[in-house]
């Protein structure tokens, strides 16, 4: 039980994750509220699709620059901005819900506001992990945010749709907006960090350039992130499915839509907890494969139920297959990445992870609207397992075709250190 905890026996990191444990909850009443009140005000599911591209188009264009800035400015400081910056927009949200002035038009801009701080609140949130849990606990830390994440995502949403319908969803922005204090306050708490002082100071663009050449080398880089390009592409699209499956297939009310989102919740916080209690092995290549397969084998299985403890059943499994396929992503590029490029590398995961959003949610949302939830879910998990197929066809070729010159390449080496049941037998070191 002991070493489902191992990183937070480091201060900094406790007292980080520990306000991550209360503030996520109100990040996630606020997510469900707002999608609630939007299919209220439009009842629309392209309107919806529409908010989330809104919320996350910042993050396809931002976190490459958060990327540069992390690795130039202590990242305590940069959260303490952004994080207030979060609690401010969520006051907002309050105070136009609660007064009854709010309409589409100031969701929309609210949630544009969150993708912009959001796009360098991810990204330094990414890196700041191995500062504080060390590299020896980083795989256990990620575990771990993913759990408090995933207990947020189990709690949050059943509290949100009790919380509207007992007092509306102006109360449930309320309540994210206080919870952003216990961030601050372990923030505050922990000493600002130092950062390396380049010896040069190179343009922005170059140094974005050299991030993205350095991924294109490294294969234990490039290909955990492809995949997840993929996937979040096309598979991850719950944030618009669960609100339009909860009202148009279902024909529930806002606890329904709750027990959709708890049921995602559970089964992500069951992936974060297997992969806190195995986090002295790192990731292996097929593994993510693996997961990404059973991702889209249990969206083919919501989309033909038409019953709540079935879908809720669906959509557990779902959440375990997509948190822990998003912390392997995780764990092998933070294992894999030199100290110099991390936070560029992380920058990367954050725009893939949520600036593919926008043309994720549009895409979902307009397949939806066509064929109905049911028949989105079909649509993405589709695209998604020939993805998968046509990658997994290409490392197969890979493997096959003999080393240049006989010799294995930098990039195999390292794949040889991060993927190491994949390269066990043909080094002579036997599998664990």
């Amino acid at each position: 039980m002991i070493s489902l905890f191992t990183s937070l026996r480091h201060r900094e990191y406790r007292l980080f994750w520990s306000g991550q444990c209360i503030s996520l909850i109100g990040t996630w009443m606020q997510n469900v509220a707002q999608d609630w009140l939007v299919l209220q005000l439009t009842n629309s599911s392209f309107k919806l699709g529409l908010l989330v591209a809104a919320k996350f188009t910042p993050m396809a264009f931002l976190p490459l620059l958060a990327g540069v800035t992390v690795e130039h400015h202590p990242k305590r400081n940069i959260l303490l901005l952004t994080q207030s910056g979060l609690m401010l927009q969520a006051v907002v949200l309050t105070l136009l819900t609660w007064f009854k002035v709010v309409r589409y038009e100031h969701v929309l801009l609210m949630m544009l506001l969150w993708g912009i701080i959001n796009s360098f609140d991810m990204t330094t949130r990414q890196a700041y992990v191995i500062e504080l849990a060390g590299r020896e606990d980083v795989k256990n830390a990620i575990a771990l945010n993913s759990a408090v994440l995933n207990l947020a995502r189990l709690l949050g949403p059943a509290l949100a749709g009790l919380t509207m319908m007992r007092f509306g969803a102006a109360v449930c922005f309320g309540l994210n907006a206080l919870s952003f204090l216990a961030v601050l306050v372990g923030l505050l708490m922990i000493p600002p960090g130092k950062v390396e002082k380049k010896k040069t100071s190179p343009a922005v663009g170059r140094e974005i350039r050299e991030g993205l050449a350095y991924v294109y080398r490294e294969a234990a880089l490039r290909e955990p992130l492809l995949l997840l390009a993929l996937l979040s592409l096309f598979a991850e699209n719950f944030s618009v499915l669960i609100p339009t499956f909860a009202k148009f297939t279902l024909a529930g009310n806002a606890r329904v839509l709750g027990y959709l989102w708890s049921a995602l919740g559970l089964g992500a916080l069951f992936a974060a907890l297997a992969l806190a209690a195995t986090s002295g092995r790192p990731p292996a290549r097929r593994s993510l494969l693996a997961i990404g397969l059973g991702l889209c084998m249990s969206e083919f299985f919501v989309a033909t139920v038409r019953s709540l403890p079935l879908a809720v059943a669906g959509l557990c499994l779902g959440g375990f297959a997509m948190t822990g396929f998003n912390a392997l992503v995780n764990t092998s590029l933070q294992l894999a990445t030199e100290d110099r490029y991390r936070g560029r590398v992380m920058s990367l995961y954050s725009l893939i992870l949520a600036g593919l959003t926008p043309l994720g949610s549009i895409f979902t949302g307009s397949v939806a609207h066509l064929l109905g939830p049911p028949g989105a879910f079909v649509a993405g998990a589709t695209i998604g397992l020939m993805g998968i197929g046509l990658l997994a066809a290409l490392q197969t070729r890979e493997k096959t075709r003999p080393p240049w010159n006989g010799h294995s390449s930098a990039s195999d080496r390292k794949d040889e250190l991060f993927f190491p049941e994949e390269t066990a037998g043909t080094t002579g070191v036997p599998r664990p």
